[in-house]
């Protein structure tokens, strides 16, 4: 089996450990052909904890991100802010009126970046790490990057996994966006939780809670996999080992 993980941001920590809990657990079940969507596959070149699996890592779908962390002058900040402009003004509604239709038009392809595209059509399963993915708290209407990413893989019809996450809370400017991010809950073939709010959101989005299971958060499976270095009483730092 194939598996692509979708929605790692590789300076976010909590998705570094999310996404080395994954790889571990997918080796641990004999899946070593993985592919993770990042941000910037430049930070994850650290990585050396499964130098005998075969790991590769891609952009994001959403192609506006940096390609490497170096200063990008007045020139390369205006034009990263258009692009992000594009996608959330053009792009994300596109591929939500695709969705909601259930039709996969020709152009989609061009929405996103061909390695994204080519991992999705590549994958046997798509899985979305845990973290507050689905919430409008940080961006209206949940128009972001991960949202068009998992649209991406659901509109090749995918097998689309979400893994411990946390759902809402949810509040929409419009009927619209909230059919948009009902369709992509219904259309996973599995939802898995890790807290009781979750499914109160689910239930009253209007999400059928027969593919929605619960966990804990996948950093306390970690235990085995740490070392701890204390610097100070009240500072810790950890490492994965």
């Amino acid at each position: 089996m194939k598996v692509l993980v979708v929605n790692q941001w590789p300076v976010n920590l909590g998705d570094r450990a999310m996404a080395h809990f994954m790889i571990r657990e997918l080796i641990r079940n004999g899946i070593k052909n993985i592919t993770i969507s990042t941000g910037n596959p430049y930070y994850w070149s650290d990585l050396h904890n499964f130098a005998k699996t075969n790991i590769q890592f891609i952009p994001f779908g959403w192609s506006v991100c940096p390609k490497k962390p170096r200063p990008i002058g007045l020139l390369g900040k205006v034009w990263f802010h258009i692009k992000g402009i594009i996608y959330a003004k053009i792009c994300i509604p596109l591929v939500q009126r695709a969705l909601i239709r259930d039709i996969c038009p020709w152009y989609i392809r061009f929405l996103c970046s061909k390695k994204y595209w080519d991992a999705v059509e590549w994958a046997d399963l798509v899985i979305s790490g845990g973290g507050h993915r689905f919430t409008t708290l940080l961006v209206p209407d949940v128009r972001t990057h991960s949202m068009f990413d998992i649209t991406i893989a659901l509109l090749r019809k995918k097998p689309v996994a979400l893994w411990s996450q946390t759902i809402g809370p949810l509040e929409f400017t419009n009927n619209k966006n909230r059919d948009f991010i009902k369709k992509i809950l219904l259309n996973n073939s599995q939802i898995v939780i890790r807290d009781e709010g979750s499914e109160k959101e689910l239930k009253k989005l209007g999400v059928l809670m027969d593919h929605v299971s619960k966990t804990r958060d996948s950093v306390f499976g970690l235990f085995d996999t740490v070392s701890y270095t204390h610097l100070r009483a009240h500072e810790t730092s950890l490492h994965l080992v």
